[in-house]
């Protein structure tokens, strides 16, 4: 009755109409952000000690590293298994490069310590034995590894949290080490990185980054969550949608 109806009110429920193919843009969304974020970060680096490196290689490793970590998330089993495997091979590859990517981080505290003891003026400094001599070869290496070893990182918190301070402190941090002495990274590298720090902090604020899981066997898909910050108010986030994310990453490249 519509006297009922007026004197309990109504409610609206959920919205569980689901796009298709909004996953597959959902994680090549969120994987572009955190390859954006940490190629950013390793090109940065590179480029404020003006380092020579295979820059295509590293940009193509860790592009295939974020969107393949992103794309897991789209089934329960892919998730389980690939994590798994992308942790094994990267295991393996350190494991095997050891030596390359030893002495590529030992090349990185050598040209380091040069320019500090250039800036400093000072008489003397530490140096570190590399192995391999071949510094285009090993910087690269162990370019790679810090990339891929970023891109996990970003990957726990900002595929289901977006949280934008973990991004911003795990990625600009490290480039302090050269702007303390007055070398700035490359216009690339901080497009990149404030690209994906405007991404995720207009889509952490928007409430519609969320993610929604696979169905499984005993739970629904679950299509909203509700979050108590430390003021004790209450945040609901939504499901995404991939073309909204879309929209505001293209506002935020602007």
């Amino acid at each position: 009755m519509l006297t009922d109806e007026l004197y309990y009110g109504f409610s609206k429920s959920e919205n569980s109409w689901h796009e298709k193919n909004n996953d597959v843009l959902h994680c090549l969304i969120v994987g572009m952000l955190i390859f954006c974020a940490s190629a950013g970060c390793v090109l940065g680096l590179l480029s404020q000690f003006e380092l020579a490196a295979n820059y295509p290689l590293i940009i193509i490793l860790l592009l295939i590293s974020a969107l393949f970590l992103a794309l897991i998330h789209i089934s329960r089993l892919f998730y389980n298994f690939g994590y798994f495997l992308f942790m094994f091979l990267f295991a393996y590859g350190l494991f095997a490069m050891r030596t390359y990517a030893n002495s590529g981080y030992q090349a990185l505290l050598n040209i380091i310590n040069e320019a500090y003891s250039d800036h400093y003026l000072l008489s003397s400094v530490r140096e570190y034995t590399e192995i391999i001599q071949d510094r285009y070869l090993t910087i690269t290496t162990v370019s790679i590894f810090l990339g891929i070893f970023l891109v996990l990182l970003l990957n726990v918190d900002v595929f289901n949290n977006m949280y934008y301070a973990t991004a911003f402190f795990l990625t600009f941090l490290p480039l302090q080490i050269g702007i303390f002495i007055g070398r700035y990274p490359s216009y690339l590298s901080l497009s990149f990185l404030f690209f994906s720090y405007f991404g995720i902090f207009l889509l952490r604020h928007s409430c519609h980054f969320y993610f929604v899981q696979p169905a499984r066997r005993k739970k629904p898909r679950e299509y909203s969550f509700d979050y108590y910050d430390k003021k004790g108010r209450l945040i609901i986030f939504h499901k995404s949608n991939a073309r909204s994310m879309l929209s505001i990453c293209l506002f935020a490249l602007l």
